[in-house]
């Protein structure tokens, strides 16, 4: 989109929003008179009943907003006499709530022309807040994964409220407040960070499928229509395609409404947490929306803590030059290929290789040449042969900058040798046969051309050959896919039902 179609559209949406403000100022009889009773259940934006609370600090929000973009002093003035109605203001409490009118008064002290009282008032605020999750819990280590919350607020969407605590630390240093313990608070907002990357009771990335960017251990599946159960984006392990990549998850809630359920029920707060997508969805009664269900105020606070915390350390987005890396096992070797764009003055590539994506050494060393964009290795090692091996390129410019690619991790040789299905096509049963060389738990999928799982098989499976015969009779005439899963296997066979 051109220059000029942004300035139109942003034109238009500034237009917008002056006639909503218009429109609020004249129902709230100039912002006096709130109605908070009026939702009638049918969704139509949103929650219709906002408590006068809620509409005071969006009144504040909005205020700097406008003045902001358009100078007028209405705003200003709008400003200057409702931000002591501001909750954060009002209860002299800064907590991991009300983010949008904390980030408004903040920003109101920066700009040109706002009142030095108004300024004084709210920065002398916001610099004795260090008891609200702040240096006053990080000190005293109250919380062992160093990201403390009190279990009242292990609620439902508890990672929202994980998030805005991690920005309220970095607010300190963004607007300049208690200037002494900047590092202090970067390193406090950081360690909210980590908790969704593995720092928590559960030892797992609380983002979906992200093994294929160095996670050991990640969200599986989650509550969403989209990925909802039975589709093909059902399961990492267990659909054909698995959850997208990167969406958080709502969090441990101790309050979640069917008890006899455990876990989640039954479990401290930070534990109060089970990994499934059934409920609300046709498949069963089960509610897990309130533990895994990804909203859009979630996402937003966590990619606003990441985007922060990168900035305030000032991290470089990663990689520069390394766009691709794949890493394919065939028969005695790996072969390992990366893509650059090409532009590599001074660069060097060192390829590492690691077995428990901790440790990783390098394993081969080139020279980045210009125009060049395809790098590769080919790797004899018995430690690459044998197990699950891990790899990365190492990235060093001509000043010295070190960069990395994502992980790429490859699974050691599959336990399963062969597996048949006959006969094929069939009428009604199937007869799936193979070899296991050590003993494995193995489970059978039998998925539609849609991709929808209709039958599902689990059994221990000791070392040598098997031979399984499963019924299709319930199932209706087309072509479908039989997937056998184990640890380190995952095949599949079209099969044909007549």
């Amino acid at each position: 989109i051109g220059q000029s179609a942004m300035t139109i559209y942003g034109n238009e949406l500034l237009s917008r929003a002056i006639s909503a403000w218009n429109r609020a100022k004249s129902t709230t009889a100039n912002f006096n008179n709130f109605e908070t009773t009026c939702d009638d259940q049918n969704v139509v934006a949103g929650d219709a009943d906002q408590s006068r609370e809620d509409q005071q600090d969006m009144i504040v929000t909005a205020a700097l907003y406008l003045w902001e973009a358009t100078g007028s002093s209405e705003y200003k003035n709008a400003f200057d006499t409702m931000y002591l109605k501001a909750r954060p203001v009002a209860f002299y409490w800064w907590g991991p709530y009300f983010g949008p009118v904390q980030r408004a008064l903040l920003r109101y002290t920066i700009l040109p022309g706002a009142n030095a009282t108004v300024i004084s008032n709210i920065r002398s605020i916001k610099a004795n807040q260090d008891n609200v999750l702040s240096v006053a819990d990080y000190s005293a280590n109250t919380d062992l994964y160093r990201s403390f919350m009190p279990d009242a607020q292990y609620h439902w969407n508890s990672h929202e409220v994980k998030s805005n605590a991690g920005l309220n630390n970095l607010d300190f240093v963004t607007f300049n407040i208690n200037t002494g313990q900047a590092s202090l608070y970067k390193e406090i907002g950081e360690s909210y960070l980590h908790w969704f990357h593995g720092v928590n009771p559960m030892g797992k990335v609380m983002l979906t499928n992200m093994y294929a960017y160095g996670a050991d251990s990640s969200v599986n599946e989650f509550y969403h229509s989209w990925f909802g159960n039975g589709t093909v984006w059902d399961n990492v392990f267990s659909s054909i395609n698995g959850p997208a990549p990167g969406y958080l998850i709502g969090g441990p809630n101790k309050d979640f409404s069917i008890p006899g359920i455990s876990p989640p029920g039954g479990q401290p707060p930070q534990k109060s947490y089970r990994e499934w997508n059934t409920g609300w969805n046709g498949t069963a009664n089960e509610n897990s929306w309130e533990i895994t269900e990804a909203g859009i105020y979630t996402q937003a606070a966590y990619i606003s803590l990441l985007v922060r915390t990168m900035a305030n350390a000032g991290a470089t987005v990663l990689p520069i030059q390394t766009l691709t890396l794949t890493a394919n096992r065939n028969q005695q070797r790996v072969q390992v290929n990366w893509q650059t764009d090409g532009k590599a003055t001074g660069t060097r590539f060192e390829l590492e290789r690691s077995t428990d994506a901790i440790s990783f050494k390098n394993c081969y060393t080139t020279n980045a040449v210009n125009g060049f964009k395809n790098y590769g290795y080919v790797d004899v090692s018995s430690e690459a042969l044998n197990q699950t091996v891990y790899y990365r390129v190492k990235e060093i410019n001509e000043q010295g900058q070190v960069f990395y690619s994502q992980i790429v991790k490859l699974f050691e040789t599959s336990i399963l040798k062969s597996f048949t299905v006959f006969p094929n096509p069939t009428t009604s049963l199937v007869t799936i046969s193979g070899e296991c060389p050590q003993a494995d738990n193995l489970f059978i999928l039998i998925n539609n051309a849609d991709g929808k799982l209709c039958q599902r098989i689990d059994w221990k499976q000791s070392a040598g050959t098997f031979s399984r015969t499963i019924s299709m009779n319930g199932l209706p005439k087309g072509m479908y896919w039989i997937r056998i899963v184990g640890k380190h296997v995952d095949e599949k066979i079209k099969v044909s039902k007549l």
